[in-house]
């Protein structure tokens, strides 16, 4: 049987924030028949986050202003084994994880296309502030009019058919001009909250998240310095961050950053400012927004945190997955388990986990 595709209805998904109440309202305004959708997650202490006991009261002000309707699906079981069991079998292997990068293709994204594939939807939507266009017979993703605010990093794991029915609103949309949009719709300022990182620790405390479900990734060891004398103990790699400052328990007359973690004999190597950084990475496997590499080595700027500034690299294939970052220079907190991700000016070409 074929089943007709509504080309004017959109499926939006819904947090409950600014950034995507304000893409529903311009969509709607653009013409489209919009319906939200909210995802309801697994949250780490739930019973005792404001946000979630007054979610659905959240989502249903925010519909009625912008004059949607909307849908709740309680997809908290498949979060948990998909991201949550994931965040901690990475902290087991003693890396720093990204959820956040995974549940886009995952989660989120995969739900979406799932619920238009089921009503006959044409489009999907979120509030990610970064810009999507069609280049030839491909889609291509680039960074956000907003620099500042640009999102495109969280979407480097997306693939063609991601993005063959997403659209972006908020990819050419100003901050300042969400907060003023927003406004103008009647959004009571309490809604207007950002969205955070790791949303299902909900803003607590992500070492005692480990303390409760992931105990046995605490395994105490040797802080050792670079040049392997030990220093003290330490109470768990996972509670430690490559160029972490603060909380290491080791006084001395430089202050003292964290350099690597030996994951092989469970050591937390520290050293001073000087130690910090190298001029190379590997990463993979690459994700590769085209779904093919573009002509390897070649020098890129890549970005290897969500927050941090692109770095020129020379990109050269290692095998079929991994690829060999040179920098020019040494770079600070290189950190297995979070993301190199690979642009060319605003042209976001994909990305892969930091190995080594």
């Amino acid at each position: 049987m074929v089943y007709m595709i509504d080309s004017l209805k959109v499926i939006v998904g819904i947090s409950g924030g600014v950034d995507s109440a304000v893409a529903a309202y311009l969509l709607k305004k653009a013409g489209y028949d919009v319906i939200g959708l909210h995802l309801k997650l697994w949250k780490y202490h739930q019973e005792f986050s404001e946000i979630e006991r007054n979610e659905e009261i959240i989502i249903n002000k925010i519909s009625q202003k912008i004059g949607i309707d909307y849908r709740i699906i309680d997809i908290s079981k498949k979060f948990w084994n998909q991201i949550v069991k994931y965040f901690i079998k990475e902290l087991g292997r003693g890396v720093t994880p990204n959820p956040c990068v995974i549940c886009n293709p995952k989660i989120k994204i995969n739900l979406l296309l799932q619920y238009a594939e089921q009503n006959q939807i044409g489009f999907i939507s979120t509030g990610h502030y970064a810009r999507k266009i069609k280049s030839g017979d491909v889609f291509e993703i680039l960074k956000a009019k907003d620099h500042l605010k640009d999102q495109s990093y969280m979407l480097n794991q997306l693939n063609q058919n991601h993005l063959k029915q997403l659209i972006l609103p908020m990819g050419d949309v100003e901050k300042t001009k969400t907060r003023e949009i927003a406004r103008e719709i009647g959004l009571p300022t309490g809604l207007m909250r950002e969205s955070q990182d790791l949303c299902f620790l909900t803003g607590l405390d992500y070492r005692q998240f480990i303390r409760e479900y992931a105990p046995e990734v605490l395994k105490s060891g040797d802080i050792v310095d670079c040049q392997g004398n030990v220093l003290g103990k330490h109470k768990g790699l996972a509670f430690y961050t490559i160029g972490q400052r603060k909380g290491i328990g080791i006084t001395n007359e430089l202050p003292l950053y964290v350099v690597k973690k030996d994951i092989k004999l469970n050591r937390l190597i520290i050293g001073t400012e000087q130690d910090l950084g190298r001029d190379n990475l590997l990463a993979g496997p690459v994700n590769w927004i085209r779904g093919k590499p573009p002509k390897l080595p070649c020098e890129m700027q890549v970005k290897i945190r969500s927050t941090a500034n692109t770095v020129n690299g020379l990109v050269s294939p290692m095998n079929k997955f991994l690829v060999k970052v040179k920098f020019k220079d040494h770079l600070r907190d290189i950190t297995p388990g979070q993301y190199a991700v690979f642009y060319q000016g605003d042209l976001l070409l994909g990305g892969g986990m930091i190995k080594d």
